[in-house]
């Protein structure tokens, strides 16, 4: 009997050790990482803002932790083959991807992704907030958001508005401003932020949600004109302009945004340590004045638990619009 007990024990015994060191590999392999360089993917291509603070946080996990952190553009497909490419790598933290509002916007844009956004990736960090400026042309009689939206429910379809491109935030923060708003107006897709701009400036289109960097530009030379913010908060840029919520619209917030993630199944104390190391990065006193002087709002107080519920938050809201509109993306 004793011999028997025994038998039946040692399997026993060995589920137990193997179940301890299971539970105990994740804490101890975060502790040595990272023991070699870790690759960031991105969607996009080198030069614009999001690559910008890629490189520069990439920079700073560097100094910190010791490790090479080398950022890889993968441009094309609205960031979605950096991301296939997230989902598919190993979970051991040497493969990130540095995403944007987009990453939110894509499960209903492309319904065939060889990902699912829910379950592919580990949230890390939400880093920087992207509020944009709804701007309207200096040759346009509105001054608030208020006139705006009586001018064009005094001229229903005759109005328009640009975008950068099908189903980015533009477009699809224009869409969640009409509705919200409940005017006609027509959507005129161009290429790129400077093109959609010069749509603004030439008194082609009626209002734009604008990236500030370069509309403030134009704002302060008296050649376009910013009737609000589109986040719940003033942008630093320009303070004394109010925010759509303050226009008349309690609640609206239409922002883009850059982040962290990993693939799934991400070993929490490597993603916790990443997102604490990204706080400390974003928080040092040049990066804030750096970021600001961008029309950037550092997202300081991110975890990955903040992080998942964000990304939760953004995919409903973008759904909702992208099914009401039939956006397609380009």
């Amino acid at each position: 009997m004793d011999h028997l007990d025994d038998t039946v024990s040692r399997p026993r015994r060995s589920l137990m050790l193997g179940a301890a060191a299971a539970l105990g590999w994740p804490r101890a392999f975060a502790q040595s990482w990272p023991a070699r360089p870790v690759k960031v993917l991105l969607g996009f291509p080198a030069g614009g803002s999001i690559d910008s603070i890629t490189r520069e946080i990439a920079q700073g996990l560097s100094n910190r932790l010791g490790q090479s952190f080398i950022v890889e553009n993968r441009p094309g497909a609205a960031s979605t083959i950096a991301m296939a490419a997230t989902a598919a790598a190993a979970p051991d933290g040497y493969t990130l991807c540095s995403v944007s509002s987009h990453l939110a916007a894509t499960p209903k844009l492309y319904p065939n992704l060889s990902y699912d956004v829910n379950t592919s990736f580990t949230p890390i960090a939400l880093e920087v907030v992207v509020p944009t400026l709804l701007v309207a042309p200096a040759s346009l009689k509105v001054n608030t958001v208020q006139e705006l939206v009586a001018l064009a429910k005094a001229n229903p379809g005759k109005l328009s508005y640009a975008s950068t491109g099908n189903g980015g935030v533009v477009h699809l923060s224009s869409e969640r401003f009409k509705a919200a708003a409940g005017i006609d107006i027509v959507h005129v897709p161009y290429r790129n932020d400077m093109e959609s701009q010069m749509g603004i400036l030439r008194g082609d289109v009626a209002m734009q949600f604008a990236v500030p960097s370069t509309a403030v530009v134009h704002v302060r030379a008296g050649t376009m004109k910013a009737l609000a913010w589109s986040s719940l908060q003033r942008g630093s840029m320009l303070p004394d302009v109010p925010t759509i919520a303050e226009s008349g619209y309690p609640g609206f917030s239409a922002v883009a945004w850059y982040g962290l993630i990993g693939p799934a199944r991400l070993p929490k104390p490597i993603a916790d340590r990443l997102a604490a190391e990204i706080r400390q990065i974003i928080s040092a006193p040049d990066m804030l004045t750096k970021l600001r002087a961008q029309g950037l709002e550092p997202a300081t107080d991110s975890t990955p638990e903040r992080f998942a519920s964000f990304i939760k938050s953004e995919a409903e809201k973008w759904a909702a619009v992208i099914v009401a509109n039939n956006i397609k993306g380009d």
